[in-house]
């Protein structure tokens, strides 16, 4: 694959069939998906989207706002298109996942075979949750951990540690909280979203309407686990891909 900034392949596969794309969770990147490569079918190629002000790209300021962001991305990934391809989306990564094949349609490039939208309520659907991006760092980070419980106790009791993710965290959040959705017709994909059984913030029920924003088929299939059953229940998440990217 190409090389790319903005995209990482995490384990190249030249003899791929199909490239799945990952879109991060907020205050993610490509290392959630360190086990990946060796649980998925051999003819999937992963690529992780590395995200500016994390990981290989932690000096870069984060940016804050969807259309830029996926303006961009629909540049960088165009030379990447050139085979089959998947998205996957966890939480602020569905979002992403679900704008970029919209913007890549109004380009007239080729679209995903398939998207995993994972652990986010459809689009359409109004988020009822107050906005915390410009709150101060103590409340910002109580009320990330409340209503996502992604920060552990390690990490939020190590202040140096938390200085350097905090812009990053606080970016990402504003990023949701300032998109808004904007009706267009549906995508043209099929979709396999996937949903934490007890996941408070996007319940099944709330992930069921993403069946809207297809003219093709849809499923949804609930995993147990919170919020972030991605890690709780991985091996089932990539079960859940493999059934649906099966050659």
């Amino acid at each position: 694959m190409p090389e790319s900034i903005w995209f990482r392949t995490i384990q190249p596969n030249p003899g791929a069939s199909i490239r799945l794309f990952y879109f991060p969770y907020a205050g993610g990147g490509t290392a959630a998906l360190r086990r990946w490569p060796s649980l998925l079918p051999r003819h999937v190629e992963l690529c992780g989207v590395q995200l500016p002000g994390r990981e290989r790209r932690l000096s870069e300021k984060p940016i804050d706002r969807m259309a830029p962001l996926v303006d961009t991305l629909a540049g960088a990934i165009a030379p990447l298109l050139d085979r089959p391809y998947a998205f996957f989306g966890h939480s602020m990564g569905a979002i992403i996942g679900f704008e970029l094949p919209r913007e890549l349609r109004r380009r007239g490039l080729p679209r995903p075979l398939h998207f995993f939208p994972a652990g986010r309520g459809a689009p359409q659907l109004a988020d009822p949750a107050p906005k915390i991006s410009a709150l101060p760092d103590p409340a910002f980070v109580e009320q990330l951990r409340h209503r996502y419980d992604g920060i552990p106790d390690a990490v939020a009791q190590e202040p140096e540690l938390m200085a350097l993710l905090l812009p990053m965290l606080r970016a990402d959040i504003a990023l949701l909280e300032h998109w808004s959705y904007r009706a267009e017709e549906p995508l043209d994909v099929p979709m396999a979203a996937l949903a934490g059984s007890s996941d408070p913030t996007a319940t099944p029920s709330l992930m069921e309407p993403w069946r809207e924003q297809t003219s093709a088929a849809f499923t949804l299939t609930t995993i147990e686990g919170g919020h972030f059953f991605l890690h709780e229940s991985e091996r089932l998440v990539i079960d859940a891909i493999a059934r649906v990217l099966h050659g």
